[in-house]
């Protein structure tokens, strides 16, 4: 199914209703409560206020008043394009936390007020575009605005809500999680025969047939009737994995081939930028990995372990730091994206560590003085788990204008987290390896 082919979903509505939720929560909180942290790393319930409040300024701006003044050049690499968009988030936050709780209220209200009277003369079928599913109706660019506003307003409720309080089921998480599911699609690279279809079930929200076509996945709603591999998850459950946060891994199943399945829980809904030791950095934009720049990696010392041509293997059993966890890294070779060209160098990781635990998967290709690097983060399932991440050829390859086709190297690493620890924590970086491409 194309997205011009899904009928309209006016959000307009349920975006009135839930910074409706979102205020009457704010006015509630005392002192302590807005300055409590989050679930989004360096962001307090006060930092993710002042984040929501720019959103609507910047729709307003934008799209009612043309001021293109704060837009990101598109022209941008993928790399600089997600760096570029969380500096700029966090300039915002930085230099607006002098405001006080009542004035972020009042401007969150007011902000609210001038986006809804501007959404009321727009049409919903026009023409836009989302980052990572390219050109969309206006309708979905604006359901997506939605679940960015819902997941922040679910952060600040857990935020200063007591652990365990009980909650009536949220109205909106079926709407939430029927944009989220145009995630899989588009993230969803798994190799398999044309014809393929595995199933993702989120029960009272909806059911899904992710089949492989000639150009990749395609997704369609319904249940299907013998899928290779099938995803079932509580609606909680999926829309927290689906943005990176912690979930109840016995509310997720998987049935069927594993080397399908596993991927599916690698899907995001929003982007997640993941920079060890730095902020959750999160924007308009739906994509799961953030690409940095990182040539340090390939000179990574003793963790980096040449393999020859074509294909790199590394495996750990036991770590000095966390002797429980253990996984392999695996460069696959040259993927292929939607147009059938060779671009993406693939990572698979397989990952085995307690339940909760979080492993980072980083990978980067070199080629001359050029780098180009992606990240992937993920909780650990106490289960054995694969993950696949999808690098991008240096600007100076054969895929982008610069020095020509010619050897890349690829390198990865694998790091494992205990809880309470973060990434950037000397000892946590366990395996590496890295292989040499040519491309094309």
């Amino acid at each position: 199914m194309n997205m011009s082919e899904v009928p309209v979903v006016d959000v307009r509505g349920p975006l009135t209703a839930q910074r409706g939720r979102l205020l009457g929560l704010l006015a509630s909180l005392n002192d302590e409560q807005w300055a409590a942290p989050t679930a989004a790393p360096a962001w307090s319930v006060k930092d993710i206020a002042l984040h929501l409040l720019d959103v609507d300024l910047s729709w307003v701006a934008r799209d009612r008043d043309h001021d293109r003044a704060g837009m990101i050049p598109m022209s941008t690499r993928h790399e600089q394009f997600v760096r570029a968009l969380g500096e700029r988030n966090q300039r915002w936050v930085d230099g607006a936390r002098t405001l006080s709780p009542r004035l972020i209220t009042g401007l969150l209200q007011w902000a609210g007020e001038q986006l809804d009277a501007h959404l009321g003369t727009i049409d919903l079928a026009g023409a836009s575009s989302v980052y990572w599913a390219g050109d969309v109706p206006l309708w979905f660019d604006l359901a997506r605005e939605f679940t960015e506003r819902w997941v922040h307003y679910r952060q600040i409720r857990d935020a200063v809500l007591p652990a365990g309080s009980d909650q009536p089921p949220d109205e909106f998480l079926p709407l939430v999680l029927r944009t989220f599911v145009w995630g899989f699609p588009h993230q969803y690279r798994a190799p398999a025969p044309e014809g393929t279809a595995i199933a993702v079930e989120v029960p009272g929200s909806g059911a899904w047939i992710l089949t492989r076509t000639a150009t990749g996945w395609a997704l369609d709603e319904g249940e299907a009737g013998a899928p290779a591999a099938r995803l079932r998850m509580s609606g909680e459950a999926a829309w927290r994995l689906l943005t990176g946060a912690r979930y109840d891994a016995s509310q997720v199943q998987l049935w069927g081939d594993q080397t399908l399945a596993e991927p599916l829980l690698s899907v995001r809904g929003i982007i997640v930028l993941d920079e060890p030791g730095g902020p959750s950095n999160r924007g308009r934009i739906s994509i799961m990995i953030g690409f940095r720049k990182r040539g340090i990696l390939i000179a990574a010392g003793a963790i980096a372990i040449a393999i020859g041509a074509g294909i790199g293997t590394a495996t750990l059993a036991v770590g000095s730091a966390h002797a429980q966890g253990s996984g392999s890294i695996t460069i696959t070779g040259v993927g292929t994206d939607s147009q059938g060209q060779a671009q993406f160098p693939q990572v698979t990781v397989s990952v085995t560590c307690p339940v909760n635990d979080r492993f980072l998967v980083d990978a980067t290709t070199v080629q001359g003085a050029a780098s180009e690097g992606s990240l992937a983060t993920e909780f650990c399932t106490g289960n054995a788990q694969n993950v696949t991440v999808n690098t991008a050829f240096p600007s100076s390859s054969a895929v982008y204008p610069g020095d020509g086709a010619g050897p890349v190297l690829v390198g990865a690493t694998l790091q494992f987290v205990p809880p309470g620890t973060n990434f950037d924590n000397p000892g946590d970086t366990y395996i590496g390896t890295t292989a040499n491409l040519t491309f094309p």
